[in-house]
């Protein structure tokens, strides 16, 4: 992602690592897949300072991911927000949609961080899938059966509505309605506007309901001339104005019941099954074309940054979307070469690329530093100032000698650490051991110490903008 351009993506899907605590093995062979344990040592310290730089509002959630559960949920936290970061400067910045697939172990967490990002106006859906039945094993709790996919979008983004099978029942207490012109049968629908401000006039004798008709008299007019409208009569047949006109919704017409945002008719994969690639965490093409469907439409280019065995991939080159997808996993490559050498449609496995660099971007000359040497103490220091041990904001935080090169020391990282302001005021061009043993003499100004240092960080607060 580092090497891709800004804004050209219009879908991403991703399936990520949960978090889960287990190392996934493939049923097949049994090689391992991917490893879902994390721990800080698995890290690149330098996402730490990097989240800690680019986005504040996540990196508290990271502060509280690492309160509320431990050192392994902050790891994963740091490792899945850089990663949404890249996520949201690629994405269509108007019209863009991200779908993040997962379950409950860190789900929570993810969630915050999605808001935190994203903006918690671009959330639009918690999407639960039903992907598995209950566990006959579950003595403790409710079996766990469902994933989660969280749905953000941009201000402009365009959502196609998924339509599931028609409910029999509806479709029988629905469409009761028959007028003998071939047309079949039909239902009634209201007219009147549901809240006050509607279209105030009459309408071949007919009063306007009392918040006013929900459609002007151009369009009400198109559906008396298409034959649409229901006008009521008494029972001599002459026009009952007591009574309301309706709209006639023909059954032929009805393309089902709208898909709400708990999906129960999309079952896992089996071994069985002819798509079945072995890969643990495969999930069944329908997901797939479901999330394609509702949000893009032909030519757009969808994303999956965790591609796996290339499900999401597949499904969109079905619906003559591009796409693009990566993986770190030498098994997921493996299984993904195999796939597409056997969708001969698709591309030659030829043109899969081993990326060992980000690839060059045309929308910039040199990609930012990730990796100061500042990002990377404050991943090694886990944030915090090893002089007092408070943990500041980044941008809070002075880069200083441990042995000062005036005293010989050398200008590189062995050499380096983070102080507070206040911190690196005191040292001065002290060692860091003449400071400590400075410091332990002089106890008895702890408490002008720390009335200085107060001063020293509200000024510093002070200055920073709003």
């Amino acid at each position: 992602m580092r090497g891709m351009n800004s804004g050209v993506v219009d879908m991403i899907y991703l399936d990520p690592p949960f978090n889960s605590k287990k190392n996934y093995n493939n049923p097949v062979d049994g090689d391992e897949d991917f490893k879902d344990k994390w721990e800080l040592d698995d890290l690149d310290v330098a996402e730490h300072g990097e989240l800690a730089e680019r986005s504040p509002a996540a990196h508290a959630v990271i502060e509280a991911a690492k309160h509320a559960q431990g050192k392994s949920a902050m790891a994963y936290c740091i490792f899945m927000a850089i990663r949404i970061l890249e996520m949201k400067r690629i994405l269509n910045p108007k019209t863009g949609h991200l779908f993040l697939h997962c379950d409950d172990s860190a789900g929570h967490h993810i969630r915050n961080l999605l808001d935190a990002i994203l903006g918690k106006k671009a959330y639009r859906n918690h999407i639960v899938w039903e992907r598995a039945t209950g566990h006959n094993d579950a003595k403790r709790t409710f079996g766990r059966t469902s994933d989660h996919i969280f749905h953000y979008a941009m201000p402009k983004a365009k959502f196609n509505p998924v339509y599931g099978p028609p409910n029999e029942e509806y479709v029988k207490k629905s469409f009761r309605h028959d007028d003998g012109d071939g047309r079949g049968l039909y239902g009634l629908d209201n007219l009147a506007n549901p809240h006050h401000g509607g279209y105030d006039y009459d309408w071949q004798g007919y009063k306007p309901p009392a918040k006013g008709w929900r459609c002007p008299e151009k369009t009400m007019q198109e559906f008396h001339d298409e034959g649409l409208l229901y006008y009521p009569v008494d029972k001599y047949g002459n026009p009952a104005y007591d009574k309301r006109i309706r709209r006639k919704r023909y059954l032929s017409q009805y393309k089902g019941a709208v898909m709400g945002n708990v999906w129960t008719d999309i079952g896992p994969l089996q071994e069985s099954d002819e798509e079945f690639m072995g890969y643990s965490t495969q999930k069944p093409p329908e997901l797939m074309r479901r999330i394609i469907e509702c949000s893009t439409n032909e030519g757009d280019l969808v994303f999956d940054p965790f591609c796996g065995c290339a499900s999401l991939l597949t499904a969109a080159e079905d619906f003559s979307r591009d796409w693009a997808g990566c993986d770190l996993s030498k098994k997921a490559v493996r299984l993904l070469k195999e796939r597409i050498v056997d969708r001969k449609d698709l591309l030659r496995s030829s043109d899969i690329n081993d990326l060992y660099k980000p690839s060059i971007r045309d929308d910039c000359t040199n990609l930012p530093n990730y990796r100061t040497h500042k990002h990377t103490l404050y991943g090694m220091q886990k944030g915090v100032c090893v002089g007092c041990g408070d943990t500041p904001r980044f941008d809070l935080f002075h880069i200083d000698h441990i042995q000062p090169t005036s005293r010989g020391g050398q200008d590189d990282i062995e050499n380096l650490q983070l102080l507070c302001g206040y911190c690196n005021s005191s040292k001065q061009g002290k060692t860091m051991a003449e400071w400590i043993a400075w410091r332990k003499e002089n106890r008895a100004e702890t408490y002008k110490d720390d009335m200085k240092r107060l001063a020293v960080v509200e000024a510093e607060w002070k200055s920073i903008p709003a």
